[in-house]
């Protein structure tokens, strides 16, 4: 999920995952917003359209659903050639790499593996429903078993 996207007057203009609230807040026309500024879904679809149009970069809206804070918020989706894990309650195994995506963003890996992003949720889950695409190649087993 993105952290901050930052804006330079009305305009987004790129993303963080922190940054010095201090020190943006002090250059004139410049600020932040954070998904729990967001308040509709259609405020992050906008937010996705203007950063993709800024950055080249492709940005997802997200609802996380109505019992869930933040509810809205955005997430750069993976993309062909990166390297992936699947992971479940602190497992997680390498998956190889991202070799189809739909234009749903249903993801295919190397070692055969379909994953799924359900509605408009910031993640995607292997068919089957258990496990998470993570990013990266990670091998962890939860140590507490």
């Amino acid at each position: 999920m993105i952290h901050y996207v930052i804006f330079h007057r009305d305009i987004p203009v790129g993303i963080a995952t922190s940054v010095d609230r201090n020190q943006l807040g002090k250059v004139e026309g410049w600020r932040y917003e954070t998904p729990h500024d967001w308040k509709s879904f259609e405020r992050v679809t906008e937010l996705a359209r203007l950063l993709e149009a800024t950055t080249k970069r492709k940005f997802l809206p997200v609802d996380n659903g109505s019992h869930t804070s933040p509810r809205y918020g955005l997430v750069e989706p993976p993309k062909l050639g990166d390297e992936v894990s699947y992971s479940f309650n602190g497992d997680t195994y390498p998956d190889g790499v991202i070799t189809k995506i739909t234009p749903k963003y249903h993801i295919t890996t190397s070692e055969g593996h379909k994953y799924r992003r359900r509605g408009n949720r910031g993640y995607w889950l292997r068919e089957g429903g258990t496990w998470s695409l993570v990013a990266g190649h990670i091998y962890e087993q939860n140590p507490s078993f």
